[in-house]
């Protein structure tokens, strides 16, 4: 006799409406506007005012340190997000995480231009582009 199981995607579906898994429940003032905020505009201008300088930075300090200081910060903001207890908190670590972005895109492209050959470095480019 068959009995039916739900396959995987049925148990994500019913796992997804788990108020476990929502953030709104966990911040009430996490509204889809605060969201729009945070990952839109605020992020959108400190990215883009920070690689300004960032930029400049990859040249005076050693590259290949900067990069992993901007991905260990990175990781550092995504962890610590998993503690916020409020939508501000949320917000400010989302800021210094757009900072950390900006400070590896300037050096992962020149530590590109650096080590891949230049018959080869626009397919390099484009590599680290889809990445992103």
């Amino acid at each position: 006799m068959y009995t039916y199981q739900p396959n995987d995607f049925e148990n994500n579906q019913n796992r997804t409406m788990d108020p476990h898994y929502s953030i709104s429940t966990c911040l009430p003032d996490f509204t889809p506007e605060n969201f729009q905020i945070m990952a839109g505009d605020f992020y959108t201008i400190v990215y883009a005012f920070m690689v300004l300088f960032t930029g400049s930075l990859s040249d005076i300090f050693e590259r290949k340190l900067l990069l992993c200081g901007a991905c260990f910060g990175w990781t550092a903001c995504t962890y610590l997000s998993s503690y916020v207890i409020n939508y501000h908190q949320l917000l400010v670590l989302r800021l210094i995480m757009s900072f950390f972005t900006a400070l590896s895109g300037p050096c992962s492209y020149s530590l590109i231009s650096d080590w891949i050959e230049p018959n080869q470095r626009t397919m390099a480019f484009a590599y680290y582009a889809l990445g992103v």
